[in-house]
C-alpha cells in the first residue's frame, strides 16, 4: 500500500510505515493476506486486490498491474469472511415521487429481493426495513444522499457502509440493460416488470455494483423476488428492537434474544433461515400449515428426526459453496466439501424423496450427475488442500498413473534410473557399474579401471577418475531431462486435473445451491420439531376469525432464562 493508504493502514493493523523517497510505504505478506484483509472489512473498509502481469515476450517492459478483485464488508464469499448465520446483503435505494425503491442481494447465497414502500417524509418504513435485513453495505445516488436531510439521517442511522453513486448508476435505461444482460433478453416479462417500473433503477444500480466488486461472472443470481405486504406481516424497527428478536435491549448483542435463545439449527443456512423467518412471519395460512406438517412428521417420529440431524451435523454450507463454484472461487477443500455434503444428503434423501417438496419446485431432479462427480472428487482431490497454489499437493497419490510417474521423476527419478541401471548392467556385464550426478555433468555411469574393457561404443566419455572412468549415454541423458522437466510437468498435469474438476463442478452448480436449499430448510423444519420435543410446545389451531387465544402461555426467553 502507498501513500494515504499506507498512512492509514499502518494504523489499522500495526503495521510498518516505510518510505520510498517521499512515498509512504506499508505491507503485509501476501500469504497472510486473508487475516489483514478480515481485520479491514471488519473496520468497514474497501479492499481492492491488484495482481501483476507480464507478457513474456515482454520482460523488459514495466509489469502491467490490474484490479482484480474488490473486496467490500457486504461482496465477500469466502468463508473466512462471513458469518455463517447471517446473511450479507448489499442494498440499493433509489427515492422518487412515487416511493421508495430498495433492491437487496446477498451474493454468497444467491438471494436477489425488491421492494417498493411509501414515500415518506421521514422515511419510517425506510429505517424499518433497513433494521430488518440489516445490510452490511448500502449503496445511495450521491445527489439524492447530500439533497434530503431525512433520507440521509435514515442512511446513517444504519449499522451499515455508505456508498454514494453517480445519478446515472440509477437511470432506467442502465437498469434494464443491467437487468436484460444478467437474467436475458427477455427478463423484464419473465420477472413481470415493466420496462418504466422504477424499481428498475435500483436493480441496475445494485448489477452494476455487484459487477464492478466481484470482477467476476454471478450466475448464482438467477431471479429476483419482490416482497410486498401481502407476503409476510410487516414489523416496523421498533418491534423488531423490542421485542428482542434479534438482539437484546440489556445486553446490545444476540444474549437473550429471540433467536440466540431458541436457535437448535445444525447447519448455516438453517441458521439464516430461521433468523429470516422470525422476522418475516408468514401471513399466508397455507403456508403456514405446511410448516406445520413438516414439523409434525418429525415431531411425530423421534427416530427419523434423531437420524435427520445427525446426518445435518455432516454436511457443509452448500448454498455458499455453489456461488464459489460459480465464481470459480473454489479451493480444493471446498470440492472435497460438496462431495462429502452430496453422499450425505443422498443417504439422507434415499428412498424419501417426499423431503425435496420442502422447496416451492415442482421440478423433478436428477442427482446422478452429481452424485458421479463427488464420487471421482473423493478419490481424486486431498482434502487436506486449501489453496489451488500449493502444487504438488492438490491430487491424490495414485489417483492418476500419468502425473504419478512424473512426481516420482521429480523426487530424483530413482526409480527408472535404478531401473535403467539394472539393464545396462545385464547388456554389459559390467557387474560393478554405478549411476551417479554431479553439479559438472549431470547423471553419469561410472565404471571401475577393472572393466574398462567392457565399455561398449554407445558409451561417451565424460571424467576420468584415479579409479575408473565416468560416462553419459543417449538414453541416460534422455531420462535425465525427462526427470529435469518432470516438475513443471507434474504442475501442468496437476493443474489440468484440477481444472477438470472446476468446470465440471461448475456446469453442477445450480445442483449444489438447489441441495443447499433443501438441506437449509430440513433443518429449520426439524429443529423446530426437536424445540418442540425438548420444551414441550404444542402445535396451535390456526383459524381465519381474527381472535387470538393463549392459555397458560410462557416467553420462550424468560422460560429459558428462569431459574427452577
Amino acid at each position: 500500500m502507498f501513500n494515504d493508504d499506507a498512512v492509514e493502514v499502518s494504523k489499522l493493523l500495526n503495521l510498518t510505515l516505510t518510505h520510498r523517497g517521499a512515498m509512504p510505504m506499508c505491507g503485509i505478506p501476501y500469504h497472510a493476506a486473508k487475516n489483514y484483509l478480515k481485520r479491514l472489512l471488519d473496520y468497514g473498509k474497501k479492499v481492492a486486490v491488484c495482481e501483476q502481469f507480464l507478457d513474456p515476450n515482454e520482460k523488459s517492459k514495466l509489469a502491467k498491474r490490474e484490479v482484480t478483485q474488490v473486496y467490500t464488508p457486504a461482496t465477500v464469499v469466502d468463508d473466512e469472511y462471513l458469518d455463517s448465520l447471517s446473511s450479507s446483503f448489499v442494498a440499493a435505494i433509489n427515492v422518487e415521487k412515487r416511493g421508495v425503491h430498495i433492491a437487496w442481494s446477498d451474493i454468497s447465497t444467491g438471494e436477489f429481493y425488491i421492494r417498493t414502500i411509501p414515500l415518506e417524509k421521514d422515511f419510517s418504513r425506510l429505517d424499518s426495513l433497513l433494521y430488518e435485513i440489516s445490510p452490511k453495505e448500502i449503496l445511495v445516488p450521491d445527489d439524492i444522499y447530500f439533497s434530503n436531510k431525512e433520507f440521509r439521517n435514515v442512511i446513517d442511522s444504519a449499522s451499515s457502509i455508505v456508498s454514494k453513486l453517480p445519478t446515472w448508476y440509477f437511470s432506467l435505461k442502465e437498469g434494464r440493460k443491467q437487468t436484460e444482460k444478467q437474467f436475458s433478453s427477455n427478463a423484464l416479462r419473465i420477472l413481470e416488470l415493466d420496462e418504466k417500473d422504477p424499481i428498475l433503477t435500483s436493480i441496475g444500480a445494485l448489477l452494476c455494483y455487484l459487477n464492478d466488486t466481484a470482477k467476476a461472472e454471478l450466475p448464482q443470481l438467477r431471479g429476483i423476488e419482490r416482497i410486498g405486504d401481502e407476503s409476510f406481516m410487516f414489523l416496523n424497527s421498533a418491534t423488531i428492537r423490542n421485542l428482542e428478536i434479534l438482539t437484546s435491549l440489556t445486553e446490545g448483542g444476540q444474549r437473550y434474544s429471540l433467536f440466540s435463545t431458541i436457535n437448535r439449527t445444525l447447519t448455516p443456512g438453517g441458521g439464516r433461515f430461521l433468523k429470516w423467518a422470525l422476522v418475516h412471519p408468514l401471513v399466508d395460512i397455507s403456508k403456514i400449515l405446511k410448516r406445520q406438517e413438516w414439523v409434525e412428521r418429525f415431531f411425530n417420529n423421534t427416530e427419523e428426526l434423531e437420524k435427520m440431524r445427525q446426518e445435518l451435523k455432516e454436511t457443509s454450507d452448500l448454498e455458499r459453496l455453489g456461488v464459489k463454484v460459480g465464481m470459480k472461487r473454489a479451493t480444493p477443500r471446498d470440492l472435497v466439501a460438496i462431495s462429502e455434503s452430496t453422499a450425505t444428503f443422498i443417504d439422507m434423501v434415499e428412498s424419501r424423496n417426499e423431503y425435496l417438496s420442502v422447496i416451492d419446485d415442482d421440478s423433478d431432479y436428477d442427482w446422478n450427475a452429481l452424485i458421479d462427480f463427488s464420487t471421482e472428487c473423493l478419490k481424486a482431490i486431498n482434502k487436506e488442500c486449501t489453496n489451488i497454489n500449493n502444487e504438488g499437493t492438490i491430487i491424490n497419490d495414485g489417483y492418476d498413473e500419468e502425473l504419478d510417474s512424473l512426481r516420482s521423476l521429480s523426487n530424483g527419478g530413482s526409480k527408472e534410473l535404478d531401473e535403467y541401471l539394472d539393464k545396462i548392467k545385464a547388456e554389459t556385464g559390467i557387474t560393478t557399474l554405478k549411476c551417479g550426478e554431479n553439479r559438472i555433468i549431470g547423471c553419469y555411469l561410472e565404471v571401475s579401471k577393472g572393466q574398462l574393457d567392457k565399455v561398449p561404443p554407445t558409451f561417451i566419455r565424460r571424467q576420468t577418475l584415479v579409479g575408473g572412468e565416468r560416462f553419459s549415454t543417449a538414453e541416460l541423458n534422455a531420462i535425465q531431462d525427462r526427470i529435469l522437466n518432470s516438475k513443471e510437468d507434474a504442475a501442468k498435469r496437476e493443474r489440468r486435473i484440477y481444472s477438470s474438476f472446476v468446470e465440471k463442478a461448475y456446469s453442477l452448480r445450480s445442483d449444489i445451491e438447489r441441495m443447499g436449499k433443501v438441506i437449509s430448510l430440513l433443518d429449520f423444519y426439524c429443529f423446530l420439531a426437536y424445540l418442540s420435543k425438548e420444551c414441550n410446545w404444542v402445535k396451535p389451531t390456526l383459524k381465519e376469525i381474527g381472535e387470538l387465544e393463549i392459555k397458560e402461555g410462557r416467553h420462550p426467553v424468560v422460560e429459558a432464562n428462569t431459574e427452577r
